[in-house]
């Protein structure tokens, strides 16, 4: 999980690599919302145990506050949660991002095909609305 999460964000960023002789607290805070992973046949408690780790691990980061479905749903009230339901449009997914003030979101699933589970991430730029990194894991 660990190796997924990290490869998922060394992909290009939206803002260019702060210089190394930058001091670390004047370098931008990324703020990045997780959520729910979807998953075809996978039981919820699964679900909900690999979107907490993806959260976990992703608050380990320096320089990265994390938003997870937890708050997420603090910040949005039923009819709104209603209206988000089954968003998984890119563009979609970048308008909610705008609205709970996230520079980033992290998307993802989890399938299983006959012996084989699959794990995929994908980064998304809330502003342009575009695939910043994806990964996928067997």
């Amino acid at each position: 999980m660990v190796l997924v999460v990290l490869a998922l964000l060394a992909g290009a960023t939206a803002d260019p690599a702060p210089a190394a002789s930058e001091p670390l607290e004047k370098r931008a805070i990324r703020r990045v919302a997780v959520y729910r992973l979807e998953g075809g046949g996978i039981d919820e408690r699964i679900l909900d145990v690999l979107t907490d780790s993806v959260v976990k691990e992703l608050r380990k980061l320096e320089r990265v506050t994390v938003v997870g479905m937890d708050e997420i749903r603090a910040m949005l009230d039923l009819e709104a949660q209603k209206q988000v339901l089954g968003c998984t449009d890119v563009s979609c997914v970048a308008e909610i991002a705008e609205a709970l003030g996230v520079d980033e979101v992290v998307i993802g699933n989890v399938a299983v095909v006959g012996e084989t589970i699959s794990f995929g991430l994908k980064r998304i730029d809330q502003k342009n609305a575009t695939t910043l990194g994806q990964h996928t894991s067997r």
